[in-house]
């Protein structure tokens, strides 16, 4: 892969088999190959974007407001087309990049924007429709050296975090009081924000991985799970801890002991060419020896990137082995209702013969 600053040797590094247009609307897929990024995400105040594509060249189409940010951003690959910042002058563009002697348009199903597909379907009504939302995810798996500086960037603020944490966290505080000093952390250490609701957890809501922090107060011999991740660069991390402000009951302590071996087992196993399916299936056999298998769920981990969750999703049926420059997470976590949940998650980066975690405590203590 290029470190000139872009991703590919060459656009074509990700063009499907099949001859075709390839038309990309998902934001995420647009800043991999544009490099344009922002976080101004107000309603209208971006205008439409798309990615069109083909053999000669990628054209970035674009509103004529953000002209001068996006080319101070974008790859020198990308060729700029800018739009009035109108619906149909948008389409218009669009339509005008996409070649009528192609028999297919590659786009991604789930985000393409109906109205856009409906104009494009009536312009060019022969044209065969595929989802190329896999070979994204594929392309997307890998990561370049330019790629692995933002994720390292990103995982280095949230551990931040997470160390003030686990020196701050005192019973009395709240949740939502606890989430915002670490979003305060991550932001002092140049977040931009965070890439899903962070989880600051207490006592029985912390066995709901649905719940998010409300007003709740901390108390003493409760479980606390902090699941959250920083974005730097338009990347992002993600990674989690399970503490208890004084001591911690007889289950308690199994329950953390469980997912730790299950967590530290896993670790050891991460290296190219390790099956994932086999990952998982050796997360679930520990947790139905520890005797909590009722409580464990087999979601064992996941890639991270522009997104904190991006495929594949380790969980039972995974297909594929891991591979050098992929950024993983192991989050094995078994929740009991009534008592709490404990969740440990790291990030690795595979490397040639084992993997690196990007994340860490300096001190791997739970009981505070």
């Amino acid at each position: 892969m290029s470190m000139d600053g872009s991703y590919f040797k060459s656009y074509a590094d990700i063009r499907p088999e099949t001859d075709g247009t390839i038309l990309l609307t998902d934001e995420a897929n647009i800043y991999y190959l544009t490099g344009f990024h922002t976080t101004a995400k107000r309603p209208k105040q971006i205008g439409a974007n798309a990615v069109v594509l083909l053999p000669d060249a990628c054209y970035f189409v674009i509103p004529g407001k953000w002209e001068r940010q996006i080319r101070e951003q974008v790859f020198p690959q990308c060729r700029i087309v800018v739009y009035d910042g109108t619906q149909p002058d948008y389409f218009e563009k669009i339509a005008g990049l996409v070649s009528a002697s192609f028999p297919v348009i590659w786009t991604e199903f789930e985000s393409i924007p109906l109205k856009l597909w409906m104009f494009l379907n009536e312009r060019f009504p022969k044209m065969d429709w595929m989802d190329i939302t896999r070979t994204m995810e594929k392309a997307r798996l890998v990561k370049s050296e330019y790629e692995i500086l933002r994720l390292k960037k990103a995982a280095a603020a949230a551990a931040a975090a997470m160390e003030y944490a686990q020196r701050h966290i005192q019973e009395g505080m709240q949740e939502w009081e606890l989430a915002a000093e670490v979003e305060y952390q991550m932001r002092k250490r140049g977040s931009e924000g965070v890439p899903f609701t962070m989880k600051a957890l207490s006592g029985p809501k912390s066995a709901q991985v649905t719940e998010v922090p409300g007003m709740r107060t901390i108390r003493r011999g409760e479980l606390i799970l902090l699941d959250f991740g920083a974005v730097c660069d338009g990347y992002a991390s993600d990674w989690t801890r399970t503490f208890c402000i004084g001591e911690p009951d007889r289950k308690q302590v199994e329950i953390y002991e469980s997912v730790f071996r299950i967590k530290e087992t896993c670790e050891r196993m991460l290296s190219p060419g390790t099956s994932m399916e086999q990952l998982v299936q050796t997360a679930k056999r520990m947790a139905e020896e520890s005797g909590f298998s009722a409580y464990y769920q087999t979601h064992l981990g996941h890639s991270v990137g522009i997104g904190s969750h991006e495929w594949p999703i380790m969980d039972l049926g995974v297909e594929g082995e891991l591979a050098e420059h992929m950024v993983i997470t192991i989050e094995p976590g078994i929740y009991v209702p009534g008592t709490g949940g404990v969740r440990l998650e790291d990030e690795y980066f595979i490397t040639k013969n084992g993997a690196e975690k990007l994340t860490g405590l300096c001190s791997e203590h739970w009981i505070l």
